[in-house]
Order: C-alpha cells, then structure tokens, then sequence
C-alpha cells in the first residue's frame, strides 16, 4: 500500500493519491481525510520541532539538489509494527510529490498505547519520529524494552512528545556519520 501527498513550494498539501481517505479511515484518522488536510500547511500535522527540522532538511534536499530522497522510518499502530519508507520526489518549481509506502507490518506485543502529551503538566516520554524508539530514564530504546524491564505500563496511555533519536539524527545528508540514499532524478 502506498499513500502519496503533493506538496507546493510552501509545504502546502495540494493533492492526496485516490486511496488516502480509505487508508486514514483504517487507522482512525477521519481528522485526516483528504477533505481535511488539502490546502493546508503539511506542519500542521507534524508534531515536534525536532521532526520538523528533519522533513525539511530532507525536503530542502531534494528541491535543491532535484534529488530523489528514500528515508526508512516506522509508523507504528497500536497493535502492528509498521517498516515504511518516504519517497521523496521533486516535480518542479518547488512541487514535491511525497510517498509512504509500508515495506513490512508485524504483530506488536504487548499493545501500547501512545498519546500526544497536549500541556506541560503531563508526565510524558520523548519518542523518536522516526524509528518510534521511546526515551526512559535518558535511554532510548524500544518501547517493548521499557515495557518488559518495568519501566512503562500498558494499564494506560503513555504521553509522549516526539523528538528525533541521536541515531537517526545521524542518518542525515551532512551529519557526521551519515550516510546518504538519494538517488539522482532521471
């Protein structure tokens, strides 16, 4: 399955693929319907500043350099784990075409319910965008790790901000240690 978003010059979504509404109906996200998200900012659905500067590096990336970028990342559901990649592809004047396309889906155990952290008062965890690695205790690693060693609970929903892990920060074009997967446009 892949799902594809047409952003302008501004990170203004300007199209969705013909199956979005569906796949946004699946996993709970009638906020997120074509209806509700063309003509809209893409920022106003990505939480944390971290994950922003992430998507426009890479966005930034690809207008520039009229690269095509592949970035690996998952996108968890409460009961699957989800291997994905973005395919990022630039159309002209600024137009990028955005794609999601799930690579693999794994039964996850135990369930773990993750929620936004809305103020400040909440007790809440960082969680990583990215590879959805959660930092306890300064550590960061898979949410199950955390559960098995008693660190979080599945009784109730676990607040989280989301944050981009020292290790993915290192997967950027230009970071030390990075390494690159863009590929030229044909």
């Amino acid at each position: 399955m892949e799902n594809t978003y047409w952003i302008d010059r501004s990170d203004r979504i300007i199209d969705v693929s013909p199956g979005w509404d569906q796949f946004a109906h699946r996993n709970n996200g009638e906020r997120a319907v074509s209806g509700e998200v063309v003509g809209r900012s893409l920022w106003d659905f990505v939480t944390g500043e971290m994950t922003r500067g992430w998507l426009r590096t890479l966005f930034n990336l690809s207008r520039l350099n009229k690269f095509e970028v592949d970035r690996p990342y998952r996108c968890d559901s409460p009961d699957e784990k989800r291997y994905m990649v973005m395919h990022i592809q630039p159309i002209g004047g600024g137009t990028l075409s955005v794609s999601h396309r799930i690579l693999q889906a794994r039964p996850s155990w135990p369930l773990i319910h993750f929620d936004f952290a809305l103020n400040d008062d909440q007790p809440r965890h960082q969680r990583c965008s990215i590879c959805n690695r959660l930092q306890v205790d300064g550590r960061w690693a898979e949410p199950t790790d955390h559960y098995y060693a008693g660190k979080i609970t599945t009784q109730r929903p676990i607040f989280v901000r989301y944050d981009v892990c020292s290790i993915c920060q290192t997967l950027l074009p230009g970071s030390s240690g990075g390494e690159t997967t863009t590929t030229l446009q044909r």
